[in-house]
């Protein structure tokens, strides 16, 4: 008895449409599964990875050059994870510090009012150190801040503003 197995199949291993780029149009179209690769400017491998897993169903994959990620899923996970990357990958982000915020009971927009009002009144000044991504869909927050130390400061307002005492009856 012989098995013949289709040559794209080989190993068990998927078939992949390849594309490359960061623009919407060069995701191939089709049914197959993608994986994409991403030349990156700004931001490093490792933060957006982090960012694509939260955020998409996109299975992000490190490249052995520090300034391309792949992309593997469906065209929608492929297309949700670079939106991400056009949003994060931005001149603004070298040098700076991001971390996305997951809100459990407290409206993103009303975190991000609060917190802009409190961490004000302590003296900072967040105009020219701190930037809001209000992610109302996911009800979470992209800051990207000019050191740690203010993230941190800003984590520490999240524990106390973000409680089930927060929201309204």
């Amino acid at each position: 008895v012989v098995f013949l197995h289709p040559a794209s199949r080989r190993r068990g291993l998927p078939e992949y449409d390849f594309g490359y780029g960061k623009s919407k149009l060069t995701v191939p179209q089709g049914s197959q599964p993608i994986f994409q690769v991403v030349p990156l400017e700004f931001i490093d491998q490792k933060s957006l990875s982090s960012f694509i897993l939260r955020l998409s169903n996109a299975s992000p994959e490190n490249m052995n050059d520090p300034n391309l990620i792949g992309l593997k899923g469906t065209r929608h996970d492929v297309l949700r994870a670079l939106d991400i990357v056009n949003m994060i990958d931005i001149p603004h982000v070298r040098g700076r510090h991001i971390q996305f915020v997951k809100l459990a009971f407290l409206p993103s927009s009303e975190f991000i009012s609060q917190v802009t009002e409190i961490l004000e009144n302590e003296g900072i000044d967040v105009a020219n150190t701190i930037r809001f991504a209000d992610l109302s869909r996911q009800n979470g927050v992209v800051v990207h801040s000019t050191s740690e130390t203010l993230l941190k400061r800003m984590e520490f307002w999240r524990k106390q503003l973000d409680t089930p005492e927060s929201t309204e009856d």
